[in-house]
């Protein structure tokens, strides 16, 4: 689903991600390969922050396919938002210095268990951004767009270039949201070195997480679709910042993760006194 809007005097077309399901955003599309994949495991295991879109989106594919499931975390927070989603969905949630270390202990390199990596960060998430790329690609053709999303991990945005790049035309960028642009480049030598993926940089460097009144305003300001506080917020600010490298039209992609958001607002509204 496609919702079209005027942003920074821009033509935007926005992939409803946020509305693909009860897991939505780019974890659905990193996990969509295993729609019709049944795996030969009892035990899932994964690792992150303790709001992570992707621990949410684990919990609730697991418990749907009758997989046991536990996610570890660097430290604790407010039982709220993901994590909350998560523990209702029957996650057992682990605490540690070293997260991904301590979850290579619970897998045990045994038959029973699986790993994934911090954010779906694997080879198979390309799959789901093949798809994507199909469902864009005449979008993208006929109305000359460029196509922007958010980054945590890069995954998304690099598989996403990759099978868009057989189009002239088509130009993908992305926005840093947790990772420095160091690890961009890593990302780019490890998952497509032959990639054209730009990067858009703010002025400002934006702490994961961190609280940032002039991100909630923009965000908030625009009025026709929920954004998400954490990636979308980011990525909307650095198209605000770099809108003479950008087409007239713009194809953006909705991250989803509003689960998660709803916790940030709260922390927004604490902090700021501000009002939904």
């Amino acid at each position: 689903m496609f919702s079209t809007l005027k942003i920074f005097n821009k033509n935007m077309i926005i992939l409803r991600d946020d509305l693909l399901g009860e897991i939505n955003g780019n974890k659905a599309r990193k996990l969509d390969i295993f729609k019709d994949l049944k795996l030969p495991y009892k035990h899932i295991i994964c690792y992150g922050s303790s709001q992570s879109n992707a621990m949410q989106a684990l919990a609730l594919w697991t418990k749907n396919n009758n997989y046991n499931f536990s996610f570890v975390c660097a430290r604790r927070c407010e039982i709220s938002g993901n994590l909350k989603s998560a523990l209702e969905n029957n996650a057992v949630i682990y605490y540690a210095n070293n997260p991904k270390k301590f979850a290579k202990t619970l897998h045990k390199n045994d038959n029973n268990s699986f790993l994934i990596s911090e954010g779906v960060c694997e080879d198979y998430a390309r799959f789901g951004f093949y798809k994507m790329a199909k469902e864009i690609a005449k979008i993208v053709n006929e109305l000359d767009c460029d196509v922007v999303l958010a980054s945590g991990t890069y995954t998304s945005a690099i598989y996403l270039e990759k099978y868009l790049s057989t189009l002239s035309n088509a130009r993908v960028f992305t926005a840093s949201c947790v990772n420095a642009n160091e690890y961009f480049v890593k990302q780019i030598n490890k998952l497509n070195p032959n990639s054209k993926l730009k990067l858009l940089k703010t002025a400002r460097k934006y702490h994961f997480a961190n609280l940032y009144e002039e991100l909630f305003i923009l965000t908030k300001n625009i009025s026709d679709i929920e954004f998400d506080l954490l990636y979308d917020s980011v990525c909307l600010k650095a198209i605000y910042e770099n809108l003479d490298e950008l087409k007239e039209n713009i194809l953006y992609i909705h991250q989803g993760g509003l689960i998660g958001s709803k916790n940030l607002e709260l922390r927004y509204n604490k902090k700021y006194n501000l009002i939904n």
